[in-house]
């Protein structure tokens, strides 16, 4: 079986904080982002014009957080690692970052 938007390439962000990498499916209205945390989410139905201005503009986490969460349907496609550890005198230790 094949996961959900295993055939969109991932681009790196480099001068991003919170999204890491990023894939552009034009044809299917696809966007999928991968987040610090390790999670990667799949929205749906994106514009057109926004899935261009994100591949185009130097700075596509803006965009991200301005046009994206929120505004589409989504997947998450991979839930983020757990930072929690269970240190040996039972107590919690880390979190997320």
């Amino acid at each position: 079986m094949k996961l959900i938007g295993s055939d969109i390439e991932m681009k790196p962000i480099t001068n991003g904080s919170s999204v890491i990498e990023i894939g552009v499916d034009e044809f299917r209205q696809h966007l999928k982002i991968k987040f610090n945390a390790g999670s990667i989410y799949l929205y749906k139905d994106v514009s057109l014009m926004v899935l261009v201005e994100i591949m185009k503009t130097e700075k596509p986490e803006q965009i991200v957080h301005r046009q994206i969460l929120g505004q589409y349907e989504y997947v998450r496609v991979k839930k983020a690692p757990s930072k929690w550890i269970m240190s040996k005198d039972k107590k919690l230790k880390g979190g997320l970052k």
